[in-house]
Order: C-alpha cells, then structure tokens, then sequence
C-alpha cells in the first residue's frame, strides 16, 4: 500500500472531448484474443516510467480482464494507450473507477488519454453511475495534474493498493 489521493468527479462533468477529430485516432475496446500481448508490453513499459507503485501486467492477469472494462488508443495503426475501469460499490452507491490510464511518452500531448477517459465515461453512464474516482499516487504529479485537468476533487489520502477488475 502507498500513499494516494482519492479524488472524485461527476460523471455528467467530463469535458467533451473531440477525439473524432484528431486524425488518425481510434478508441476501441480491448479484445482478449488480439490483443493481449500488446496491452502487456504497453502496460509495463508505460508503469515502468510511472511515478506509482510497482505493477506488473501478466498474462494471466490480462486474460482475466473483462473486455468491455478496457479501451485501447490506437494512433495510425499502433497501440499507444490504455485505460482500464470498472465499477465498485462505496458505501451504497455504484461509482465508476479508473483503474489505469497511460499513454506512451513520445503519443503524450495529443489528447489520447482525454479521448479514453471520456469514452469511458460514456461507457459508465450506461452502467448507471454517476460519479467517477480515480485514486492518484500522492508523487505522481504528472498523473495528478491530468486528473484534475478534467475537474476532479480531492476527497481525502488514503493508503491504496491498485489493483485489475476481473
């Protein structure tokens, strides 16, 4: 366990963002069979140069995320970001969480995570929620900047241990 910040947002409060028009972009979802071995290279390479804890994507962990909690970036042709979300149940009300968001370094500036992050409001809103947390490495201030970009709050820091949906 580190230390986080719990940070919370309505979901009815997430900028739109025009991903359809940067060019070359698509947010798609995660599909098991063809994708698994990118999203762990991405994954890791990404969370090595992270401020956050230490995280490793295996494989079987990969095999057991659910497709429709994960979005992928491609840019021309190539996987360059990833979200992975899900939804928890905090004290009696149903809230989306974003688990991992990240963007290869040389793709950052673009507005790919934006365009993830929104997408995956959409998908959120169909489940029924109506907020959305995220839980921020108290160091990272790259991660905390963004989150906040998009009109987070700070609730409190926590002790937190990220972990997948399955």
């Amino acid at each position: 366990m580190t230390k986080h910040v719990d940070l919370e947002l309505d979901i009815l409060k997430l900028p739109l963002v025009e991903y359809i028009k940067v060019r070359g972009l698509q947010i798609r979802n995660f599909n098991r069979e063809q994708d698994t071995k990118a999203l762990i290279k991405l994954f890791n390479t990404i969370w090595t140069e992270s401020e956050g804890p230490a995280i490793t994507l295996s494989e079987d962990l990969a095999n057991q995320l659910p497709e429709d909690h994960v979005l992928l970036a491609e840019f021309n042709g190539q996987i360059v970001g990833f979200i992975v979300f899900d939804v928890i149940d905090e004290e009696g009300e149903k809230k989306g969480i974003i688990r991992f968001i990240g963007v290869l370094k040389e793709h950052r500036g673009k507005k790919i995570a934006s365009a993830m992050a929104f997408r995956a409001g959409e998908y959120l809103l169909r489940y029924g929620v109506k907020k959305i947390k995220s839980f921020i490495p108290q160091k990272n201030e790259t991660a905390l900047n963004f989150i906040k970009f998009f009109g987070f709050e700070k609730r409190k820091d926590v002790e937190y241990s990220p972990e997948f949906p399955t």
